[in-house]
């Protein structure tokens, strides 16, 4: 029997297995079903998903995107697409996939050790153990321009409770500049720690990236470290995370970079004129800032998140007063959004529950324009986060159906008739 019979076996299995579990799924936990999508997007690729950084872009109709420079990480269901801005990760050995190389540990008693018992990127992590002592690490020295600002990000992780890190950037004197204060790290919950210095001093200043961790005998893990020339964190970057990241030499030794990031689907992929519609997703920040969610062309419903005022909002080209709701999000947290709309009016749903409503006069959306998920343009207000389960209908969806759809925990029944 050949290699290639053995592997169309092996997927003929699995996909027997997977349609029974859809099966299944349907009969013990029954969710709305929905049928002909403009667009329908899971970013899964092929089965099984792996946790790597390729997936699809095409919709479920094999809708085609006009620019898909996302890259891929596991998702609500599956697989979900990362759309972000151009970044520079600082730090040179972010991973500790080989060593633990550009960073020093500040105690003699303690020790940092690249570790494959745990990662949140690649295969290793930093094992930080804090001995009899405390245990807290370092990196080299870098410099910002009066005026400017840079943000440092780790990921942080424990398999017992009880333990706390901290990150703070700390003047080359070892005087404070800012820091996140000691933030408790749930077991078996990678928590996400992130911190901002703007330099006002009139000069520049030479600083470095202090992470605290383990007390002692404890042992903290880290993971995915970054630092960044900007007054907010984006998701981790570094050269191995596939389209659109590179190593500015050797890999795992030196800087590395993200291009921007985007997801455009044409008109032809959702429609001309709809009088009546419904659009959403599951959506993650890695930090939450002024993030859109979905825009585009003359007259799409926009929606998107304030950064200064935590606001959920939705406007539309054709009404004076968007809605506008009070919402502060959690980082690295999963929320629903949906949106629907009819000739009286729009909806906005969030985790399956309606917050807000306009009532009034409604023209047809115009669905002419470029459909973008996750920004505003090639270079304004990028999500910096995940998307998943997108879909786009000609037709509203009750309250009872996307309340249904939330609670079920899975994603859309989608059926083509």
């Amino acid at each position: 029997m050949s290699d290639a019979y053995i592997i169309l076996l092996d997927r003929i299995r699995a996909l027997e297995t997977q349609v029974a579990q859809f099966q299944k799924m349907e009969i013990d936990n029954p969710i709305p079903r929905v049928t002909n999508p403009l667009l329908y997007c899971r970013f899964d690729g092929d089965y099984p998903y792996n946790t790597d950084f390729t997936g699809s872009a095409y919709g479920w109709n094999s809708e085609t995107p006009t620019n898909s420079s996302a890259i891929f990480r596991p998702g609500k269901f599956g697989k979900a697409a990362q759309i972000a801005e151009a970044t520079t990760n600082l730090i040179t050995n972010p991973s500790f996939e080989i060593d633990t190389t550009g960073w020093t540990k500040t105690e003699a008693e303690a020790s940092i050790t690249s570790s494959t018992d745990w990662a949140y990127t690649g295969s290793h992590s930093c094992k930080m153990y804090g001995g009899t002592g405390s245990g807290a690490m370092l990196t080299s020295t870098f410099t910002v321009a009066n005026g400017s600002s840079v943000t440092a990000s780790i990921v942080a992780f424990a398999s017992t409770s009880g333990l706390s890190a901290s990150i703070s950037i700390v003047k080359s004197d070892w005087t404070f500049l800012t820091g996140s204060g000691n933030v408790p790290i749930s077991a078996n919950a990678p928590t996400g720690l992130s911190i901002t210095y703007t330099n006002n001093t009139g000069s520049t200043v030479t600083y470095f990236v202090l992470v605290i961790g383990p007390g002692t005998g404890q042992t903290l893990y880290v993971d995915s470290a970054q630092l960044e020339d900007k007054d907010h964190a984006t998701p981790y970057c570094d050269g191995s995370l596939g389209v659109g990241h590179s190593w500015s030499g050797t890999d795992h030794a030196s800087t590395s970079s993200r291009t921007d990031q985007s997801l455009i689907y044409p008109a032809t992929s959702v429609g001309a004129q709809n009088s009546t519609g419904t659009i959403g997703g599951w959506f993650k920040f890695t930090k939450h800032g002024e993030s859109v969610f979905w825009s585009g062309g003359t007259g799409y419903l926009q929606c998107f998140s304030t950064s200064s005022d935590a606001y959920l909002v939705v406007a539309f080209k054709d009404i004076s007063n968007p809605i506008v709701v009070a919402w502060t999000p959690d980082d690295e947290t999963w929320y629903q959004i949906a949106v629907t709309w009819n000739a009286s009016g729009i909806k906005l749903y969030l985790d399956g529950d309606l917050v807000g409503t306009y009532a009034g006069s409604m023209a047809s959306i115009d669905m002419s324009g470029d459909l973008r998920i996750g920004e505003y343009s090639s270079a304004l207000a990028k999500l910096n986060g995940v998307a998943d389960d997108f879909i786009v209908l000609d037709y509203e969806l009750t309250t009872t159906q996307i309340k249904a759809y939330y609670d079920s925990g899975m994603s859309w029944n989608v059926r083509m008739i």
